[in-house]
Parts: structure tokens; C-alpha cells; sequence
């Protein structure tokens, strides 16, 4: 491999050699999600750009020039196309093993690359065309000699998924050992491997782009000629220059002697204290560039609110990807307002459940709906009182899980940012207040009937420590985690439901009996509950389905996801609203938790004529037992064929009726 600037394409489907392999000295891929995604974002907005430049040619233009012309033309495009570079990759040739490739450094971005390839192929039906381009006579480009079981794991995985295999069906293949489970790189690919293909399937972009459109720097380090021209192409880009240093030119340029003593001083403070921050970080620019973001961010917004939500949620993208970024709409005043502001926030942060990994510069989308309106809100009121601050923190994190603010992190950043404006230019303080913003269309996906009802009802509230007991309870409530920030079931369950309950009516010593009772069930999920909650209806969901037994999986709940999804069926709350007002009723006439339980299950036992497969799981508790993972394949009425999964897999197995004591 002679030259240093390769395309996806010209690498991966090079022919000169075998396999890209990753020797057993490197460490596991372990990319995070926010590593995926950013590499995404990046590829798919010069996507987007190449194909507005594409979409500018019209077929009657090249028509009308000449073949000479038309051919000068092409040329001009393929210089003047959009590149998308992902940086440098350091390998060597082993002189022993010809036409293999041995990577030093970009591990985790070529198995990044490597998958985005792949789901890219899967989206738009291109198996074969990469089953004889990158998979090479049954072996994937890329290689994993970090260990056995990565390596095996991952030629069989393409292989399966180029052969049509569903991915939410990997783990059931006789190929899929045990061992897998505790392999970081297996792990790692299968989780990624999820969400680049969805984040494919929702977006356009070609199979054509990704190889002809995203380059690297490959560095040979056997041929040392190359080092020069990379270390020249380098200091071109200004990579050796951090973004904060170049920022910190550009503001003090054209100032007076003294101003930039002052703001030199100020610059000096501002890094001191991400340098405090920094923790394992071999420097503090990271965490010192990321506020500068934040700034910026926020400026653009609060200056420009005549701009789409597109728009803005589309600068958010761009600068959270981009390593250099210029002083616009930064001062040293700026700077030093925010600052200010962070200073005393972070005195609280653990209080307020911020992370300090924000400060490293670890924060992700999420993480800036949740932080960005709070930093806002404390850079206008520079002294300000604590115990608003931690309301409104704890408004934005219940609201960032909302699904439809969490699919859309920069585009509900935008409009937090928008709803803290408004709430400031009024000079309100109180968290309650922003329920003023009920009406206007572009908070609603914001300020949901619970939210709008929470606020109100502790604005109702007409002494402080009234407010406290509710705000006590409901914060309870709401760090559940399978209630994720929502307080709607528990108040169901209490008979209080939402949209007709009110400050009148609103009864805070039933809803803290339900809240009670709901955590000390869903805390535990015992067998004695499960079946408990049997008798009240068939709540189990469906979860899959079994290749090896032919029909669909169920579960009686086994992790927080599927216990999430159990709850949102109206029918499974109407059933678990009965069986806490139940266990609620027999532990007030003085039976304990488990004698509570006990009770229903008899109960139900004794008055029900009905012996079907519910009946025998409520009755035979060796049955739940020995679903270690509460799993079971349902293939019909009969008793024979409703198969009890010891373990994930449906290899291991036993009848219902192997149960059923006669």
C-alpha cells in the first residue's frame, strides 16, 4: 500500500491484500454510542451537502455540453466533491503474513466504518454486491486477533446478516455461545451494530457516498517518507492548535495593553478551573472547548430566535462534531458571564444530578437539554437561589425521558432554550411559572399535560412546606426507574387520574399509600408478586420468537425495559391498580408483605373454576421458579405446548405440563 489518502472503498475493498487485522496488543472495540453517533452525524451532514451540489446539475445541463466539455465537467466535480474525512490511521504490512494488514491506531473508527458499511449494504439490498466486495471468500476486511471468540463472533455475524438474519434474532443461533456475553468486543458491535442501522434506515445516504466520499490518512509506518507529508497536512488543518487557544487570539486581538492583561487573566482563571476538572484527561482543553460550545450554542439561539428549529438544531449538530470552531459570538464578557454562572453551579452539581464528566467534555445530546436552559437561566440570574435552580434541573431531566423529546435531543434543545428566553425576558424565577407557556404550540412536546399539571399543582400550594411534601413525594415517584420521570400510573392507580384530578381534589396521603406500595412490588419482583399479579389478568408481552420451538416468546418481565413496556398497555395498569388496592387494603388490616401476597394468590385460587395455563403458573411456584430469565414460549392452549425457558435460549426447556400436580 503505497499512498496515504485512501477512501472507504479503495481500503476496505482493496484487492493488493486480505484483511485489515486488529493484533492481539489492541485493546477491545468498546466505541460508545456518542463515539457512533458522531462519527454518523458528521458522515451524513457532507452527505447532505454533496447532494445539494448533485441536485444543482440537472441531466438538460450535461446534455447540452459537449463530450469534451462534459468530460472537463465530471472532472471538476470528482475534485470538487465533498469529503468526508474521519483522520488518521496508523498500520503496518507483516512481511510474513502477505496481504494482511496489521493496525496500530483507528481500531475503533475502521470497525465503525465497517459496520456503517454493512448496514448501508443491508438498507438498500446490496448483500451480494458486499458479500463479494467486503467479505472476502467467507472473511469480513476486517479482522479481530484481540481474541478468539471476537473473531469467530464477527464472521459469523455478517455472514448471517448478508444471508437475510434478523438482528433481534442473533442471540438464538446455534453459532451465539455463552461466552459471547462477556466479550466487551461482542458486546460493543452488537450494540452498535443496532443502532447504525437504525440510524441508516431513518436517513438517506448511499452505499456509493461511503465509498467514494469518506477518506482517511493512512500512514504506513514502514515507510517513514510519509511522515513529513502528514505532519506538513496536519499543522495545515491546525490540529496541534486547540480551539480555545485559537479563540483566545482572535478575542484579545485589537485590544488595548490593558484589556489584554485583564482578559488574559480572566483566560488564565477560566482554564484553571478545567484544568481542576479534568480528572484522567491528559489535558484541559476538552472540557474547556466543550463550554465554549455551550456558549455558542446558546448565543446562537437566544440572538437569533427568528431561525427555524431545523436550523438551529442543525448548528448544534455541526459544532458538537467539529474539532475548530471560530470566536463568533463569544467576548471575553461573554465568557466570563457563563463562567460565572458554572462556578457557583458547581458547587451543586451532585445535588442537582448534573455529571462532572460534563466538564471533561463528555456530554452528550441529552445532556444538553438537561444543562444548557440551566446554565442559561443562572448566567441571567447571577445570584440566585439554589432551591430554584434544583426545580428547574430536575424539570428538564424528568422531561429529556419523554420519548418524543428523547428521539429529538437538538431540535428540543433548541426550543428549551426558546421556553427559558421567554421565561426570562418575564423575569420569572420559579420553575412553576414556565406552566405560563402551556398554549404556545412549539413547548407543548415540553410541557405535557403531566408536567403542566405537576407545576400547577405546587403553585397551588399555599404554604412552602405544603409545596415540599408534594414536590417530596412526587420526586419519589418520579426516580423510579420504571417510572422514568412520570408520576401518571402511580396516580391512576390512586384513582386520581390525570386530567381530571386537580388542586381540590388531589389527595397526597392516597397517592403516597399507591407510590409506596408500587415501590416496595416493582422494587423487588418476586415470584410471590408475579403471580400475584397473574391473578389480576395475562400481563405477560411478547418477546421474541423461538426458532427452535417455532412459535413467539412472552415474558413475565425480566429487566427495566420489558417491565417499561408491560406498563404502558392500559390493560396491564388496569390490573396492576387492582392489585395495589388489594395489597394496599390487606396490609392495613394488618397482614404483612409477604402474607399480603399470599393472600391474593389464595384467594384467587379458591374462587377460580378456571384451570388454565395462568391458573397452573399462579398455582405451581416451582413453574416461575424455573424460568430463571421469566421466559416462556407459548405454542398454543394446550399444556404440552406452552415450553418453560430455563435460561435465554430456548434449548433448555420443559413442558408446563411438567408442572401440574395431578
Amino acid at each position: 500500500m503505497s499512498k496515504s489518502q485512501y477512501t472507504i472503498g479503495d481500503l476496505f475493498g482493496n484487492k493488493d491484500f486480505h484483511q485489515i487485522v486488529i493484533p492481539e496488543i489492541q485493546r477491545d472495540y468498546v466505541w460508545s454510542i456518542d463515539n457512533v453517533e458522531k462519527l454518523l452525524i458528521s458522515i451524513i451532514e457532507d452527505a447532505k451537502k454533496q447532494a445539494e451540489k448533485e441536485s444543482r446539475v440537472s441531466e438538460a445541463l450535461l446534455n447540452a455540453l459537449s463530450p469534451e466539455e462534459r468530460e472537463d465537467f465530471i472532472r471538476f466535480q470528482e475534485k470538487t466533491k465533498t469529503i468526508s474525512n474521519v483522520g488518521f490511521i496508523y498500520a503496518y504490512e507483516d512481511k510474513e503474513l502477505k496481504r494482511r494488514i496489521f493496525l496500530i491506531d483507528g481500531q475503533q473508527r475502521l470497525t465503525t466504518l465497517y459496520l456503517i458499511l454493512l448496514a448501508t449494504a443491508i438498507v438498500n439490498d446490496k448483500f451480494s454486491y458486499f458479500r463479494s466486495r467486503y467479505f472476502d471468500k467467507g472473511i469480513p476486511k476486517i479482522g479481530y486477533k484481540v481474541r478468539e471468540s471476537a473473531h469467530d463472533f464477527i464472521r459469523r455475524f455478517v455472514d448471517y446478516l448478508l444471508s437475510g438474519g434478523k438482528l433481534n434474532d442473533v442471540k438464538n443461533q446455534y453459532w451465539y455461545l455463552k461466552d459471547f456475553e462477556n466479550d466487551r468486543t461482542i458486546r460493543s458491535v452488537l450494540r452498535n451494530y443496532e443502532y447504525i442501522f437504525q440510524y441508516i434506515n431513518e436517513r438517506k445516504i448511499t452505499l456509493e457516498f461511503l465509498e467514494k466520499n469518506v477518506e482517511m490518512w493512512f500512514f504506513d509506518i514502514d515507510k517513514s517518507s510519509q511522515g513529513e507529508e502528514l505532519y506538513i497536512y496536519m499543522n495545515s488543518r491546525g490540529e496541534t492548535v486547540q480551539a480555545n487557544e485559537n479563540i483566545k487570539a482572535e478575542l484579545l486581538e485589537g485590544l488595548s495593553e490593558e484589556e489584554k492583561i485583564k482578559g488574559g487573566e480572566k483566560w488564565e482563571t477560566w482554564q484553571n478551573f478545567f484544568w481542576k476538572n479534568k480528572d484522567d484527561n491528559s489535558c484541559a482543553d476538552e472540557g474547556f472547548n466543550e463550554f465554549l460550545r455551550w456558549i455558542k450554542i446558546i448565543e446562537q439561539i437566544c440572538r437569533k430566535p427568528e431561525k427555524s428549529v431545523a436550523k438551529h438544531s442543525n448548528y448544534i449538530k455541526s459544532i458538537r462534531v467539529n474539532q475548530k470552531f471560530d470566536s463568533r459570538l463569544l467576548s471575553i464578557e461573554i465568557i466570563n458571564k457563563y463562567y460565572n454562572a458554572l462556578h457557583n453551579l458547581n458547587k451543586h452539581f451532585e445535588t442537582v444530578d448534573f455529571s462532572r464528566s460534563w466538564l471533561k467534555g463528555y456530554a452528550s445530546q441529552a445532556d444538553y437539554f438537561r444543562f444548557l436552559p440551566v446554565l442559561l437561566y443562572c448566567s441571567h440570574y447571577q445570584i440566585f437561589d439554589f432551591q430554584n435552580v434544583k426545580r428547574l434541573s430536575r424539570f428538564f431531566k424528568n422531561v429529556i425521558q419523554l420519548p418524543d423529546v428523547a428521539k429529538n435531543p437538538d431540535d428540543q434543545t433548541v426550543n428549551a432554550i426558546k421556553l427559558m428566553t421567554k421565561f426570562i425576558d418575564n423575569e420569572y424565577k420559579d420553575v412553576t411559572d414556565l406552566a405560563q407557556f402551556k398554549e404556545i404550540s412549539e413547548f407543548k412536546t415540553i410541557l405535557t399535560k403531566e408536567e403542566v399539571f405537576k407545576l400547577e399543582l405546587y403553585a397551588a400550594q399555599d404554604i412552602p412546606e405544603k409545596r415540599e411534601a408534594v414536590e417530596k413525594e412526587f420526586w419519589k415517584c418520579e426516580d423510579f426507574s420504571l417510572n422514568a420521570g412520570r408520576i401518571e400510573l402511580v396516580l391512576y392507580c390512586s384513582g386520581q387520574k390525570l386530567g381530571e384530578v386537580t388542586n381540590e381534589n388531589f389527595k397526597l396521603n392516597k397517592f403516597r399509600k399507591y407510590s409506596d406500595a408500587f415501590f416496595e412490588l416493582f422494587s423487588n419482583r418476586s415470584d410471590k408478586f408475579l403471580r400475584a399479579l397473574l391473578t389480576k389478568g395475562d400481563y405477560t408481552i411478547k418477546d421474541g420468537y423461538s426458532t427452535n420451538l417455532w412459535a413467539d416468546r412472552y415474558t413475565f418481565g425480566n429487566n427495566v425495559v420489558s417491565w417499561k413496556k408491560i406498563l404502558s398497555y392500559p390493560e396491564h395498569q388496569k390490573y396492576i391498580k387492582r392489585l395495589l388496592k388489594d395489597f394496599i387494603q390487606l396490609k392495613s388490616n394488618g397482614s404483612e408483605s409477604n402474607q399480603a401476597l399470599e393472600e391474593i394468590i389464595s384467594t384467587y385460587l379458591n374462587n377460580s373454576p378456571k384451570k388454565d395455563w395462568i391458573y397452573q403458573f399462579i398455582s405451581n411456584p416451582k413453574a416461575l421458579k424455573y424460568c430463571q430469565e421469566k421466559k416462556f414460549v407459548w405454542g398454543g392452549e394446550d399444556f404440552d405446548k406452552i415450553y418453560l425457558m430455563r435460561r435465554t435460549k430456548a434449548t433448555d426447556y420443559k413442558k408446563l405440563s411438567t408442572f401440574i400436580e395431578e
